[in-house]
């Protein structure tokens, strides 16, 4: 954790000492050129499970050549508080996305994570892949060789349809298996983008093996400025779901989320990540948490 904090200090400022001289000389993006890609999120603890962020594809990007390779790595950190005296989670991250052509990502992502005392270590990796002009097909996995809190592995494969006017429907199934417990969770939702905008809303169906069957919904709008290169959202989400309260505890009760989350670029290449959450885990506790990050793309 220590090494990755050293590395986050690092990169912000050579970020700061960079961007004084990072792409004066470019020509300025030419609004007219904008072009509504749909973007995707994941997220390695559940979802939005804070997903790549759903700035892989940003809505009104920029068009560029279908065959130019991009690169985006970030670098993350967040603090979360709980009440009734569970202390802070902290989670250091680092990620690498790979742009090959505007539907087909490469991600993957590395993070050390300490809750209750106990630290743990998880490795994900995941693909967009194009099967036609309209259907997309997303898989993800996920382990920690360490386990103490967060799950062994995990597992997602997701389908997209391009329904036209904007809209995308998608369909979904993640399984996780913790040291204790196993969950199935099944998921629809729809994505609607228009302008400068994109409202997204999703309904889970989460089984806990043994325990029992509960679901939750979630909706988040992101409005994206500057060009397509910058973005700030807000997401609510309702239901019961299941986490991890402690050492070989999972429990299933009911939540309430609120988030906002955004990315602020100053240059082409360089961008500020942030975000807030408020969530509430039934009566066990409530955390709240912020994270700030860097971007930089080439």
């Amino acid at each position: 954790m220590k090494n990755i904090a050293l590395l986050l200090l690092f990169i912000a400022l050579f970020a700061i000492g960079l961007n004084a001289q990072e792409e004066q000389k470019k020509p300025k993006l030419d609004i007219a050129k904008l072009k509504k890609v749909p973007e995707k999120e994941l997220d390695p603890e559940k979802e939005p499970e804070k997903k790549p962020e759903k700035e892989l594809l940003p809505a009104n990007a920029v068009k560029r050549s279908e065959a130019r390779n991009e690169t985006e790595v970030s670098v993350d950190y967040t603090r979360q508080w709980l009440t009734n005296g569970r202390g802070t989670w902290d989670e250091a991250r680092i990620g690498v996305v790979h742009k090959f052509t505007k539907r087909q990502v490469l991600f993957g992502f590395y993070s050390e994570t300490k809750r209750f005392g106990l630290r743990d270590r998880t490795g994900t990796l995941g693909i967009y892949q194009p099967l036609s002009k309209k259907w997309t097909l997303v898989a993800e996995a996920a382990a920690s060789p360490t386990h103490k809190v967060l799950p062994k592995w995990s597992a997602m494969v997701q389908i997209e349809r391009s329904l036209g006017n904007g809209w995308i429907a998608h369909a979904g199934f993640r399984r996780i298996q913790n040291n204790t417990a196993k969950v199935n969770i099944t998921k629809l939702g729809f994505e609607k983008y228009w302008g400068h905008n994109r409202l997204a809303g999703s309904t889970s169906v989460i089984n806990l093996e043994n325990t029992g069957t509960s679901g939750s919904a979630r909706v988040h709008y992101s409005r994206y400025y500057g060009n397509g290169l910058s973005s700030i959202g807000i997401g609510i989400a309702a239901g019961r779901e299941v986490e991890n309260i402690g050492p070989n505890t999972v429990l299933q009760s009911d939540i309430y989320n609120i988030s906002v989350n955004g990315k602020h670029a100053f240059s082409r290449r360089w961008a500020l990540g942030y975000g807030y959450t408020h969530h509430r885990q039934g009566a066990v506790y409530t955390r709240r948490g912020v994270t700030v990050g860097l971007r930089y793309k080439f």
